[in-house]
């Protein structure tokens, strides 16, 4: 059984608008995708997470990736702190 978001496939938890858009939107120029088997479904869906959460470009944090942005934000967090004026 082929797998298709193009035709309404069945795709069980995935088949939720939202998700289909994504994924389309995301996988290939021609809005078609189509997979042999469950453990494709799941193959492409792990991709584009990967991708959601660490190579997209986010505008509100100065268009650098949320991984990036979450290592910078750590790293200024362990920087030293400077007190004046305390004996």
């Amino acid at each position: 059984m082929a797998y298709s978001f193009a035709h309404g496939g069945d795709l069980g938890a995935l088949s939720t608008p939202r998700v289909r858009r994504l994924l389309r939107s995301s996988s290939t120029t021609s809005g078609y995708i189509s997979w042999k088997n469950s453990e494709d479904v799941e193959f492409n869906t792990l991709e584009w997470v990967d991708w959601f959460n660490n190579r997209r470009l986010l505008e509100p944090i100065g268009y650098v990736p949320p991984v990036e942005y979450e290592a910078m934000y750590y790293q200024q967090q362990m920087a030293p702190v400077m007190v004046i004026g305390v004996k």
